[in-house]
């Protein structure tokens, strides 16, 4: 039983490593996974919808004005707005006046909007303007332009069109954007598994850079994927010990969860249980800290420790896969002290207790599909940046690509909404009526696959605690 129990350790381990860090970097493949496929989809159905929209809304009520002759003033308004949390205004604004762009394509200000037309996915006028430079003659500029719509392209997983566009040393860039550019290329690098290239981009930031910590945890993971465990542990080591010095206690719960993952993947059992015993009490980490804890100590033998770490976790609300493993691992640690009688009394209720998670399973499916069906999803989500979210007495995780996209996709639509509200157009809020409802369409399905994907690990859970009776009752017959 252990081998199966280890075997979802293996992947624990790795999709640790990949979910704590700053920065998403391993991927098993280069194919997209379904959510990144339908959000592409959607983000496509918004571009279509987006340029409707600018083409067809009268928002002379809510702009003063909407065609200017003087660019400096074109980009006062067009900052205030975005300032006053209107990006939708101002993005309009810079649609309205692309010829006036066009004669100043000189002035910096225009790479400014072709980011902000990017961050609105309103991808067929920033396209515009990046053809409209491209055309001229400033190397500054053109190493910009590229340079936003490589963020762009890299925040939608398109790796290898973010390498495309970031080719050659981008000097033309400042120098804070030319490191974040060799960031981009590691990680787009990694999620290729190209690491050994990956490896060079992230020595090469300085230590000086904003982006240097996560340039060295990427190299760190690197090293690992690479199997040079020394140097990735060490890197680690050394991270936590800068972390340490700065008291940047999120960081350093991440940092401790992660190389501790890596020990037991290892088999360092006993730093794997010096890593995870230093993760904080309140930590998101805590959790994974614990089933480390445990499972490090039972390939130790010493098995009161291992119950020690799944009779705390046991007790954890919300409730994550590593709650439901507590109730599996509790009774092998019993059977593998010979206590016999106490395992079989933890089979017993683990089946009883994996019978009731089924039925709670079925009701979040239920309460999910109640939740769409009133609009309330994301509200009574809570989703978090980094992609946790609970749904009645369930905790669950996004991808964190998919996370980032979601609150995005969220926000312009409640902008567009609001719009609307002041300028109707009937036409426009049927659109958006339909743009909300694949939305939440996608929604329904990625939380629906993590629900099933939960369901079937709960049935794993009940086979492997029936294979336990049924072995202690062979044992007994003995």
């Amino acid at each position: 039983m252990l081998k199966i129990v280890m075997s979802w350790l293996v992947y624990l381990c790795f999709s640790l490593i990949a979910l704590l860090l700053a920065m998403p970097i391993l991927a098993a493949s280069t194919e997209a996974s379904d959510s990144s496929v339908q959000l592409r989809s959607l983000d496509a159905k918004e571009q279509v919808f987006s340029d409707e929209y600018h083409r067809t809304i009268n928002l002379s009520a809510m702009l003063t004005t909407l065609v200017f002759t003087d660019f400096n003033q074109l980009t006062e308004a067009v900052n205030q707005l975005n300032h006053d949390g209107k990006p939708g205004l101002a993005v309009h604004l810079i649609i309205n006046n692309i010829t006036l762009i066009k004669d100043n394509l000189d002035e910096f200000t225009v790479i400014e909007f072709v980011g902000l037309l990017l961050e609105s996915n309103q991808l067929s006028t920033a396209k515009r303007l990046i053809d409209l430079i491209n055309q001229g003659h400033d190397m500054e500029l053109k190493a910009n332009a590229r340079y936003q719509y490589a963020n762009y392209l890299f925040s939608r997983q398109l790796w290898q069109q973010t390498l495309t566009l970031l080719a050659g040393s981008n000097k033309e860039l400042a120098p804070e954007h030319q490191n974040h550019a060799l960031l981009l290329k590691g990680i787009a690098l990694q999620k290729l598994d190209k690491y050994r290239q990956a490896i060079g981009l992230f020595e090469a930031i300085p230590t000086d850079a904003d982006d240097y910590t996560s340039a060295q945890i990427n190299l760190a993971i690197s090293n690992i994927r690479q199997g040079w465990w020394t140097d990735g542990h060490l890197l680690l080591q050394r991270l936590i010990k800068t972390a340490q010095d700065s008291k940047h206690e999120r960081a350093l719960n991440r940092l401790y969860i992660t190389l501790g993952y890596s020990f037991l993947r290892q088999q360092y059992y006993r730093n794997a249980r010096d890593s995870f015993g230093l993760v904080g009490v309140d930590s998101r980490y805590m959790n994974q800290s614990l089933i480390g804890l445990s499972l490090a100590a039972a390939n130790q033998q010493d098995y009161v420790g291992a119950l020690n770490g799944v009779r705390i976790l046991k007790a954890k609300r919300p409730i994550d896969l590593t709650v439901d493993e507590a109730y599996l691992l509790m009774p092998y640690y019993y059977e593998k002290s010979s206590q016999h009688t106490t395992a079989s009394a933890g089979y017993e209720e683990a089946l009883l207790y994996f019978q009731g998670r089924l039925s709670e399973l079925e009701i979040s499916l239920a309460t999910l599909t109640a939740q769409v069906a009133n609009g309330s999803v994301l509200s009574s989500m809570k989703l978090s940046q980094a992609g946790h979210f609970s749904l009645g007495t369930e905790q669950f995780k996004f991808e964190p690509e998919f996370a980032t996209a979601t609150i995005e996709i969220e926000s312009r639509l409640a902008q567009y909404r609001k719009t609307l509200s002041h300028a109707p157009n009937t036409k426009l809020s049927v659109e958006l009526d339909r743009l909300k409802d694949f939305f939440h369409a996608l929604l329904t399905t990625t939380i629906g696959q993590l629900i099933e994907n939960r369901i079937k690990y709960i049935n794993s859970y009940i086979d492997q605690a029936r294979y336990g009776l049924v072995r202690l009752y062979d044992h007994r017959g003995k």
